[in-house]
């Protein structure tokens, strides 16, 4: 009996998170995101390079701006270009627990690139934005009193579109 009651407060409390992120999400800003940073194509192909960095380099600065210990996570593939560098960026967002064995990191990403052949709104143009308002949120929370136990790292991908390149790069150099 009292392992329902605490299912049901806890599932109480996880409908009113939910909510309470539904309605303070700011729509203005993801909007603004998607419209300066991702609604054209972000490939690595020169004429699109320009852009790519754009918006890498607003990813950064956001991360940094909400206080997240933030990287370039630089890769290369010769088997896409023979000479070219790729960036995926990564963010920390340490928890209360953060640098101990009894912190359970979580892992959060949206890919920044594109095919050559499309703009990358929906893929993943609204995905980066979101990421970006989930960053947002947190760091309010945390400004309001509202701290995590554990640690989360935001990745910004680079290269995903070529078969989760750099999510597999991410992953060996960690081990």
């Amino acid at each position: 009996k009292n392992s329902e009651y605490t299912m049901s407060v806890t599932g109480i409390i996880c409908l009113l998170f939910i909510l309470h992120v539904a309605h303070s999400a700011d729509t203005k800003y993801m909007k603004n995101s998607i419209r300066q940073y991702f609604s054209d194509t972000r490939h690595h192909a020169p004429q699109f390079r320009a852009y790519k960095k754009a918006a890498k380099d607003y990813i950064f600065s956001e991360f940094v701006r909400y206080g997240l210990r933030t990287e370039y996570h630089t890769f290369k593939d010769t088997t896409v270009s023979p000479s070219d560098y790729f960036q995926s960026v990564i963010g920390v967002m340490k928890g209360e627990r953060f640098g101990t064995v009894d912190d359970k990191i979580l892992g959060l990403g949206a890919h920044y690139d594109t095919m050559a052949t499309t703009k990358g709104v929906d893929d993943n143009g609204a995905g980066v934005a979101a990421l970006l308002e989930v960053v947002r949120q947190l760091t309010d929370m945390n400004n309001h009193g509202i701290s995590r136990k554990n640690t989360i790292f935001f990745v910004a991908l680079d290269l995903e579109e070529y078969v989760y390149r750099d999510s597999v790069s991410c992953r060996n150099t960690s081990k």
